[in-house]
């Protein structure tokens, strides 16, 4: 965009935030083809229209909080960065929590758990940094802790004698074990900082918890135990 049409633009968002509704078409104008192109180099071709179309119905309804100081582009690219980062991340949060749910989890527990899980991954990729970068690797290493529970259940319980045990609880701790060594290696791998460890930690926690409370409150805890006892000494060893 030249310098004119951005002055222009910053013009025509202090209008409508002071109510001018004669600049909504000048302004769409300008940000319609900025905004679609943005979108573009952030998500799927197909998905690109929806996610600017999207942003560019916030930017609106949002025109009353624009300060005239700042640049209307940048404040509108920033709208538009979020919503193509949702648009990436709530597919992988989705399909946590219907796998969740397919394999019998309480609609009530899982809802529960992907509210925050969605919130959480959104609010981290809007933050961008060390801790927006954290939340797929936090996805994909939780993924393990939520599908062991449930592909173990499906098995049913280990029997020694007379006492049985249910092979959940286990696989919890397995899989807890495996999302902390992937976090500990990646997080050694790209030396990364504490915003990144502590960002993938709780989207792995919280993806991981949607398959684990099919072992009640232990399986929970034991999940958590083997991220911390599997990806401490990784970590611990990198760092040195």
């Amino acid at each position: 965009m030249e310098g004119g049409e951005r002055a222009e633009l910053r013009r025509l968002m202090a209008r409508l935030a002071d109510g001018d509704r004669a600049a909504f078409g000048p302004a769409f104008a300008l940000l319609w083809p900025r905004l679609r192109a943005f979108a573009a180099r952030y998500v799927a071709v197909a998905d690109a229209e929806d996610a600017a179309q999207a942003a560019l119905l916030r930017v609106f309804s949002r025109a009353s909080e624009y300060d005239p100081e700042r640049d209307a582009l940048a404040w509108a690219l920033g709208i538009a960065a979020w919503e193509c980062r949702t648009l990436r991340l709530a597919p992988f949060v989705l399909a946590a929590t219907g796998a969740a749910i397919a394999c019998g989890r309480p609609l009530a527990v899982t809802c529960v758990l992907t509210l925050p899980l969605l919130l959480l991954s959104v609010g981290l990729a809007y933050a961008g940094g060390p801790a927006g970068r954290a939340v797929l690797p936090g996805l994909l290493a939780g993924a393990g802790a939520l599908a062991a529970p449930l592909l173990m259940a499906t098995v049913g319980h280990a029997c020694l004698g007379p006492a049985c045990m249910s092979l959940a609880l286990p696989a919890c701790i397995a899989g807890g074990g495996l999302a902390g060594l992937v976090i500990a290696r990646t997080t050694a791998r790209r030396d990364a900082d504490l915003p990144f460890l502590l960002g993938a930690l709780a989207v792995a926690a919280l993806t991981g918890a949607l398959g684990c409370t099919i072992a009640g409150a232990a399986g929970v805890l034991g999940m958590l135990a083997g991220v911390v006892v599997a990806g401490a000494p990784v970590l611990v060893a990198a760092r040195r």
